[in-house]
């Protein structure tokens, strides 16, 4: 005679998370069976489901390990525009927080303790969050949105931003960049102009239009982010600081000799040519004198370098 028994245990793991486990077991009566035998297999099935939840938890635990999200360029490029780019580093951070994009029990409080930042500022940018689409509401949980649903609201064409919850936002805004220098360098390729070493940086107008190599002024710099010239240079130093971008830095010489035999000028002479060629607006505000020459800085050569 066969009787089919039905167990079942129950595992809490990281507070909120219950799972059930059933096992079945069919023990057979018949008279003089060894009762050890099921004993052996309720202690069997017990260090299973124990396991499961060791290993339930484990995976629980690496859930703050991810350190690249995905998201679509356009999604970027609207923030940017529409000035919510710093509530965009926000649900990065957010997404970097949970591998499976949701957050149980949802606490205010408690989640603006892991971003390190007031609950009254997290409130605000999820409000932005939520009318854009990216975050939801569920069952007293709260879910960000997954690369699959952010691509039907926003496009294709993901890219990867690194997580970093100290200088996200610059990170996003690096983005910004990355995408420049990728046309300049995909125009300058089209169009076959062959890179120029950093000293000999043709000193036209033309160069800017037809540049031979990828690059961006203090100005231009702060003009694709919708900064000022000063802002822009500050954010770009900071993130060839951080390593995001690496720099060369380009000069055109606008006086190098003093006469038909190519003899050096005086210091004296070279000041005096800098001082009438500004005023006359021969040579830019910016030039200065450097090793017998009158040099002006020109855009400064940049390259990406997180992937």
């Amino acid at each position: 005679m066969f009787v089919e028994l039905k167990r079942k245990y129950l595992i809490k793991v990281c507070g909120n998370i219950k799972i059930v486990i059933f096992a079945s077991i069919r023990r057979n009566f018949f008279p003089g069976f060894p009762h050890s035998f099921f004993k052996i297999i309720r202690l069997a099935t017990r260090a299973a489901c124990s396991f499961t939840g060791l290993f339930l938890f484990i995976q629980a635990a690496i859930k703050s390990l991810r350190n690249i999200v995905f998201i679509p360029v356009n999604l970027i490029k609207k923030a940017n525009q529409e000035d919510w780019l710093r509530s965009l580093a926000y649900f990065v951070r957010l997404k970097s927080l949970y591998v499976n994009n949701t957050h149980y029990g949802f606490n205010l409080r408690g989640l603006s303790k892991k971003l390190k930042c007031s609950p009254a500022c997290l409130s605000v940018h999820l409000k932005v969050l939520r009318s854009r689409g990216l975050v939801a509401d569920h069952s007293g949980n709260i879910t960000f949105r997954g690369l699959a649903k952010i691509s039907e609201l926003y496009g294709p064409k993901p890219i990867g931003v690194p997580v970093d919850h100290e200088n996200q936002l610059d990170l996003l805004r690096a983005q910004l960049i990355r995408f420049n220098l990728s046309c300049q360098k995909y125009n300058i390729k089209r169009s076959g102009i062959q890179k120029c070493p950093a000293n000999d940086t043709p000193n036209t107008f033309l160069e800017k239009a037809s540049s031979c190599y990828s690059g961006l002024s203090a100005k231009g710099f702060g003009k694709i982010l919708g900064l000022s010239a000063s802002q822009g240079a500050a954010l770009r130093s900071k993130m060839i600081e951080l390593g995001v971008l690496s720099a060369v830095r380009r000069y055109s010489i606008y006086l190098a000799s003093g006469g038909p035999s190519g003899e050096a000028p005086s210091g004296r002479v070279l000041r005096t040519a800098l001082i009438q060629g500004k005023r006359q607006g021969f040579y830019p505000s910016y030039a200065f004198i450097r090793n017998g020459k009158i040099l002006a800085e020109r855009r400064m050569e940049l390259e990406y370098q997180r992937a």
